[in-house]
């Protein structure tokens, strides 16, 4: 699934899994030091994800490659 990931006054970070547990540890790893503007998270439809050209973009918050192992130091 694509997930976009949101906050006041911040960039749109997007990223790619099939599995919801990355996703939820990069919002973590996102907020950990935050306390106002907190970043959303939010499942993006594949159809917004190929209008925003995010299939070809290689600046990805995180992939199908990424394992929670690579967040569990920013949680």
């Amino acid at each position: 699934m694509w997930y976009a990931f949101g906050a006041y006054n911040s960039p749109t970070l997007y990223g790619w899994t099939q599995d919801p547990a990355v996703a939820k540890a990069a919002l973590g790893g996102l907020n950990k030091d935050r306390e106002i503007n907190v970043y959303g998270m939010e499942v993006i439809s594949d159809e917004e994800a190929e209008r925003l050209g995010l299939p070809q973009r290689s600046d990805l918050w995180f992939d199908d490659d990424t394992r929670l192992e690579d967040f569990e130091d920013n949680c």
